[in-house]
């Protein structure tokens, strides 16, 4: 082959690379060294060899590379060797040049300028990258890379960064996906994309046994090798420089791990779990562990693990909890700690209050990973207080609370004692709501004795504010909650048997009482019925029975046991408040007036006025009740009137209002009945100067202007009746009085029933004098009288109307009514006696009960002045309008003297007679 031209051998190579016949090409590249120089040969293997490389020529290249890396040193030119020429032979020497100036050979880039020349390396590397752009990797390149690999470290470190961890995902882990990523991709990504793009493919699938081996397999080489592989050699400060910027690279995993957590917290924690962190591959690395770095090295990803606790946003179950649990047990053995015993249910976790100079910020997202946080910074202090967040998240989710990590730190390490309150309020809502049985209130108390200090023992100050998850809550406070949860489930052996009989509590006794009390006001206010047989009133009639015996102060249940029996006797009549509201017990107690609804009973309901005992029995338990009874007048606080004459006026002002209601009915008689027997109108009482009646006076003169709403009945007696009755009550009212303001209506209306009572009587007398006369006209044999016999008879009915031994009682006539004047007259001398003492004897010789008699024109008046024949002392007979003026006299003395500054008639009357 001597012979041929170096143009002639250059095509002849050529050629042969082209066919590809790598076989003829060894002995033409050995016996023409001086034409087919290294580099040549480098590129026209990279022009002409083909692409679609099977295992065969790729057996032959192999062999080619490596007999031309040795200069064909150990090859023997073959004796066929003669026979390569004949392609050529044809063609002489110019045809040969002229043929050679079309050839274009592809240039070879150097892949590192940084380092020494290695022309093969930079070949197979340029080679692959023009397969891999036709086809794909194959799998059977990576084997033909690796057989130079090993001397040459440009080309190992290239295949272990880029080559081998595209193959494995283009033909190993996923071969249907990955082929978007070419080989120039994965040289040039870096950084977060670059981690995110090799890790996508694991997170895209879902399949959390992926990810540590991509991780691993993939990541790892990637990042170790990414910064080296295009270095030179570098001295000790360089190559710390580029040991910063490979730690820069793994921060990026780690913050990528972080953020997958956020959405797919399964994958994210599994590779935690599997995957032991950051190593290095570099031979010159200095370590401390079988991984091949030192504990510095690992701390970022330690953070990471500590970081990856609190991130899990979405509300956690129990898998999700002990999954956390394992984590912070790997943090722990990964950052050389004493890793927490889960298996205690309430741990003594030791004191890590030096985590509270942390800030709220430090459990944001982006901040987790920060160097400075000081929650994920590789400590005891953050392994025992993650301890006591994760032991308290078990709990709660046993109590089917769910909620985040994130929240329950956050609780306590910044929230609030008012968050805190939140927070138990809702434990103790929650804690009756899972069983249908009786719930085991004491191993509650335990529990949260536990959250409220993270150790089953307690702590020497009680009361002192502490870092768990209730720990912000004074101990009386947490204790008072958990009662007022068990007396919501009416659990009273339970009160008793921990709040009654243990001494040892964290709660007064009085405090029990006040908040067993404020129950039983809730249930009671909460009450949509007044039955006592039912709803929140048996509840609190159920918690008044359980609880009076357990203390010796009982008053506040004897109140509300008082109240309890009106609201249970106001339930049966209809009752409904302002704009249609209908009635419910917190109405009484929200009443600043309670009597006034016994009143709108009375309104409401037809003859309730009939069930006065009844009503009066409802008005005596709401005074017993201590509820405001506020009197009329307002002289004085409700809490500064006796008891008794609370009650007195109570039952009077129901009174009265019952005798209104009567007479709003039309139903006199019963009115009438009401005030003389059920008020105390006698004229003995003794008046009460500091508490005046301003009741009694009011419902008889409301008796007494009363006016039928229908026509007076036809029986005239039974009008002269009731007009009687009415003048009576008036007649009360006067002398009731407390005050002269109210006179000068009272004696008016006298006035107008003085004028109406005379029309009847003269009515009742003119009806007299005709039935006479038609009884003696119809005298069986008589004829019509004469005047002679008219005048005889008028005679003798004067003179018989005139002496009262021919009558069987009193007539119209001399039951004639006292005038306005005589009333007026009376009322005027007894002043004069009592305001005016001074005028001696002419004021003594007045009597106040006897008045002198009117002057009339009318002759039938003189009557008024016959003795009665039968009295034994021989004294004028006393009509008995003269009795009424007495009255009236004596009532207007003792109501309107206090005016004149005069004593009362009856008490001066009782003082000369002591």
């Amino acid at each position: 082959m001597d012979h041929l031209s170096d143009a002639q051998v250059l095509l002849l190579a050529a050629q042969l690379t082209a066919t590809p016949d790598l076989l003829k090409l060894r002995p033409l590249a050995a016996s023409r060294t001086d034409v087919l120089l290294p580099s040549i040969l480098y590129r026209l293997l990279l022009t002409y060899l083909p692409l679609d490389v099977d295992e065969e020529v790729g057996e032959q290249l192999v062999a080619f590379l490596t007999d031309l890396e040795h200069d064909f040193a150990d090859f023997s030119v073959l004796d066929a060797a003669g026979s390569l020429d004949d392609p050529v032979n044809e063609l002489d020497v110019a045809d040969a040049e002229e043929a050679l100036s079309a050839l274009t050979l592809d240039k070879i880039p150097i892949y590192n300028p940084q380092q020494d020349a290695d022309p093969l390396s930079d070949f197979l590397i340029a080679w692959v990258h023009k397969v891999e752009e036709f086809s794909g990797l194959p799998s059977s390149i990576l084997t033909l890379i690796d057989q130079f690999a090993e001397h040459h470290d440009i080309l190992r470190l290239w295949a272990d960064t880029y080559l081998r961890p595209l193959s494995r995902l283009q033909n190993d882990f996923y071969a249907n996906e990955a082929h978007a990523l070419s080989l120039r991709d994965i040289e040039t990504i870096q950084g977060k994309q670059g981690v995110a793009t090799l890790l996508g493919f694991a997170a895209q699938a879902g399949s959390s046994s992926n990810i540590t081996r991509d991780l691993k397999e993939i990541v790892t080489p990637w990042v170790n090798g990414c910064k080296a592989s295009k270095r030179r050699k570098l001295s000790t400060p360089e190559k710390k420089e580029d040991d910063k910027e490979r730690a820069t690279t793994w921060q990026d995993v780690n913050e990528w791990l972080l953020a997958t957590s956020q959405k797919d917290y399964d994958l994210a924690a599994t590779a935690i779990e599997t995957w032991d962190g950051p190593a290095s591959v570099e031979p010159e690395a200095v370590s401390s562990d079988q991984n091949g770095t030192t504990l510095d090295d690992k701390l970022p990803y330690i953070r990471t693990v500590f970081a990856l606790i609190y991130t899990c946003y979405e509300t956690e179950d129990d898998m999700r909890t002990r999954r956390k649990q394992d984590l912070l047990r790997r943090a722990a053995s990964l950052a050389q700690l004493m890793p927490p015993d889960f298996s205690v249910r309430f741990p003594d976790v030791p004191d890590t209050t030096r985590l509270q100079s942390a800030s709220r910020s430090d459990l944001l997202a982006n901040l987790l990973l920060s160097p400075q946080n000081q929650l994920t910074r590789p400590s005891s202090d953050n392994v025992d207080f993650l301890h006591g967040v994760l032991s308290t998240q078990a709990l709660l989710s046993g109590w089917k609370i769910e909620t985040t990590t994130k929240a329950i730190a956050s609780t306590a390490l910044f929230d609030s004692p008012d968050k805190q309150k939140d927070e138990l309020r809702s434990i103790l809502n929650q804690v009756p709501r899972l069983t249908r049985s009786n719930v085991s209130w004491s191993e509650t108390r335990t529990q949260l004795r536990w959250l409220h200090t993270w150790s089953s023992t307690g702590r020497p100050s009680f009361d002192q504010p502490t870092l768990a998850f209730l720990g912000r809550l004074e101990a009386q406070y947490l204790e008072s909650e958990l009662l007022n949860a068990m007396l919501a489930a009416t659990d009273f052996r339970s009160i008793k048997d921990m709040y009654l009989s243990d001494k040892q509590v964290d709660i007064s006794k009085d405090r029990i009482l006040d908040q067993i009390v404020a129950a039983i006001l809730s249930a009671y206010d909460n009450a949509s019925n007044g039955n006592r047989t039912r709803g929140g009133v048996k509840k609190a009639s159920d918690l008044i029975t359980a609880f009076r015996n357990s203390f010796e102060d009982g008053s506040q249940f004897d109140h509300i046991e008082h109240l309890i029996k009106a609201t249970h006797s106001l339930s049966f009549y209809h009752l409904t408040l302002q704009y249609g509201v209908p009635f419910q017990p917190v109405s009484i107690r929200a009443s600043s007036d309670p009597l006034s609804l016994i009143e709108k009973v009375l309104d409401q309901n037809n003859n309730a006025y009939a069930k006065l005992d009844d009503l009066l029995s409802i008005a005596r338990n709401m005074v017993l009740a201590d509820l405001p009874t506020p009197f009329p007048q307002d002289l004085v606080p409700n809490e500064a009137v006796p008891i008794d004459r609370r009650l007195f006026d109570a039952e009077h002002r129901i009174t009265y209002s019952a005798i209104k209601a009567a007479l709003a009915d039309n139903d006199f008689d019963t009115a009438y009945s009401l005030i003389t027997t059920r008020l105390d109108i006698s004229s003995s009482r003794v008046v009460d100067t500091t508490f005046a009646d301003d009741t009694s006076w009011r419902a008889a003169y409301a008796a007494g202007k009363y006016r039928p709403y229908q026509s007076y009945p036809f029986n005239i007696h039974n009008q002269i009746s009731s007009l009687q009755k009415r003048m009576e009550m008036l007649s009360t009212a006067l002398t009731l009085a407390p005050t002269s303001e109210p006179l000068p209506e009272i004696l008016a209306t006298w006035r107008r029933l003085e004028e109406e009572l005379d029309s009847l009587k003269n009515q009742a007398l003119q009806e007299e004098r005709a039935l006479d006369a038609q009884t003696d006209q119809s005298l069986p044999g008589g004829f019509g009288p004469s005047d002679r016999d008219l005048d005889a008879n008028e005679t003798k009915r004067l003179l018989d109307s005139r002496r009262s031994h021919n009558t069987t009682g009193p007539s119209y006539e001399e039951e004639a009514p006292m005038g306005l004047f005589d009333v007026a007259r009376g009322v005027g001398t007894a002043l004069g006696r009592h305001a005016f003492p001074l005028r001696g004897k002419q004021g003594q010789n007045v009597k106040v009960g006897a008045p002198q008699p009117r002057t009339s024109t009318e002759g039938s008046r003189t009557s008024q002045e016959i003795s009665r024949p039968g009295s034994a002392d021989g004294q004028q007979r006393v009509r008995k309008r003269d009795m009424l003026s007495n009255a009236v006299t004596g009532g207007l003395v003792s109501g309107m003297s206090w005016v004149l500054g005069a004593p009362a008639a009856n008490t001066q009357q009782r003082q000369e007679h002591g």
